[in-house]
């Protein structure tokens, strides 16, 4: 009877914790959920065994911390043992298994293992045959999923009847004239037209993409990519004057939304530079290319919403105070450091009338004003207000908090500049080890944080710590971390720096011709994605 007591009280903590868990689940605190869930599936292994079917839920959770995480061999092990568990409970064709097999898969094609994701999304298909009419709408979502993945490996022939098997159930759920039908459409008029080549077909389907778009009445980021991708086809048959007006189409809407991600109009901008140059238009090109290029369109295009806001909103509405602080970050960049103490100092205002003194959003604000003065050597206003921020985030967030990890790597930069470096080298660690507890290694501010503390070392000429730490920085950016491929450059010419100074210049070319390798790929990479 006491052992019987014991289980049960220790089945009771391991939910509890399972509970606790899902709390930091929802509050993006991956690391500490992920230990919580290992801990009471440890607790539950040892009372009920390491089959039992009762440890699935907890399984299938720590495979979603896992993949959020991109710990994808993990979360496949996970996943896979959960799946055993759901069926031995439920059965092989039990919709209890959908959401296991779908994010198996999805976990699979995550790691580039694409011959071993098509399995489980071709049994979620399966199971979700047997559901009838009310299955209907996720079998869509995953035959788009299945037929995603055929088109990513060059299986085009393979993709063509799921697409058109997916696209039948959404016309007869939604309706011809749905977004979902045409977000359908566009994928099928996509393989067609990149994948086979045949174009011919593609064409009749874009237009239907664009006819539903323009019937929903929303001038938004997918109806520019409509626009584009007819215009495309009609300059590859020819058809260039339809092709100019449909050009002249998607710029004004561009135009109109400087809001749109530039990253996602990269490789429409590229494809129209291109068709400009052809048509020997060269001052048009050369024009565009300035202003896409350069930084002050960010700067052109918040002036435009701020404008907007103001004319909408009013001068003091809580929504300018964002774009008022992007406006400082911008002026920062370009060293206009007057005008961006201006922005800083407004935002700041609004932010205080609208949530209180006391919000983290002001302290946001106050970190970007203390940069101001840190930069123009006013330090004593800089530390002021970097306190103060710092105040407000331990009372609202906690000290072991992403954005007061920030406040303090901000304080280790200005106390580096007042050479109180022992000061700076606690700061900074301590701002990483908040980054690894709350976000893990993986994390790009980790990494950045690994990075910034090299350069301390580095400028400080402790060339043997920025060598140790800078080579824990190499080991983590070689996952897949959030840090772009010139990011990743800076850190390999830092090491070649530190080589350099400890005298193995050998070593340091090894490095450098590594970081040319790496920038050469990234050109040739933005140079594909037309």
């Amino acid at each position: 009877m006491v052992e019987i007591d014991n289980k049960k009280e220790r089945l009771a903590e391991a939910e509890q914790m399972s509970i606790e868990a899902s709390e930091h689940w929802q509050k993006e605190q991956y690391p500490q959920a992920a230990v919580l869930f290992r801990q009471s599936l440890t607790i539950q292994e040892e009372v009920l065994g390491p089959e039992d079917p009762s440890l699935a839920e907890n399984l299938y959770a720590l495979g979603s911390i896992y993949y959020i995480q991109r710990n994808y061999d993990e979360a496949t092990g996970a996943y896979q043992r959960a799946l055993s568990m759901f069926e031995q409970r439920a059965g092989a064709l039990s919709p209890v298994l959908l959401n296991t097999l779908i994010y198996l898969a999805e976990t699979r094609f995550a790691n580039q293992q694409y011959d071993e994701a098509e399995e489980p999304f071709s049994r979620a298909v399966a199971i979700l045959d047997t559901l009838g009419e009310s299955g209907l709408k996720e079998l869509a979502d995953v035959l788009m999923r299945l037929a995603h993945l055929s088109y990513f490996v060059g299986k085009y022939i393979e993709s063509e009847p799921i697409y058109l098997r997916a696209l039948t159930i959404r016309e007869g759920l939604l309706g011809p004239n749905h977004l979902d039908v045409a977000h359908t459409l566009s994928q099928l008029a996509r393989m067609y037209h990149v994948g086979l080549e045949r174009i011919e077909e593609a064409e009749p389907l874009y237009r239907r993409v664009l006819a539903i778009r323009e019937l929903a009445g929303d001038e938004n980021f997918d109806l520019a990519e409509s626009i584009y991708r007819l215009a495309d086809v009609y300059r590859q048959q020819e058809r260039l004057e339809e092709a100019e007006h449909l050009y002249e189409r998607w710029l004004k809407i561009l135009n109109a939304h400087p809001e749109f991600p530039t990253a996602d109009l990269s490789w429409m901008r590229s494809g129209y530079l291109e068709y400009l140059d052809a048509r020997g238009r060269d001052e048009e090109s050369t024009s565009l290319k300035e202003t896409w290029g350069e930084w002050n369109a960010w700067e052109s295009m918040l002036l435009s919403r701020l404008e907007h806001q103001e004319s909408t909103l009013g001068p003091d509405h809580p929504d300018l105070a964002e774009t008022l602080q992007n406006l400082g970050n911008s002026c920062m960049f370009e060293e206009k450091y007057s005008e961006g103490a201006d922005y800083y100092r407004r935002a700041m205002r609004i932010r205080e009338s609208a949530f209180g003194p006391d919000h983290p959003s002001v302290a946001q604000t106050l970190n970007g004003l203390a940069k101001v003065h840190r930069v123009e050597e006013n330090y004593l206003e800089a530390e002021k207000l970097l306190r103060r921020a710092l105040e407000i985030q331990e009372s609202a967030l906690g000290r072991e908090n992403v954005e007061t990890a920030h406040t303090l790597e901000h304080q280790a930069v200005l106390a580096a500049e007042r050479r109180s470096f022992r000061q700076a080298e606690e700061l900074y660690k301590e701002s990483i080890s908040i980054y690894e507890k709350c976000l893990g290694k993986e994390s790009r501010d980790y990494a950045e944080g690994l990075f910034h503390i090299s350069r301390f070392y580095f400028g400080t000429g402790r060339f043997g710590d920025a060598e140790s730490t800078l080579l824990s920085l190499l080991k983590v950016s070689e996952s897949d971390i959030d840090v772009s491929k010139l990011e990743k450059c800076d850190y390999v010419r830092l090491y070649a720096a530190v080589l350099r100074e400890l005298g193995r210049d050998a070593e340091a070319d090894t490095m450098i011709q590594q970081a040319e390798a790496m920038e050469e790929q990234h050109k040739l990479e933005i140079s594909s994605e037309a």
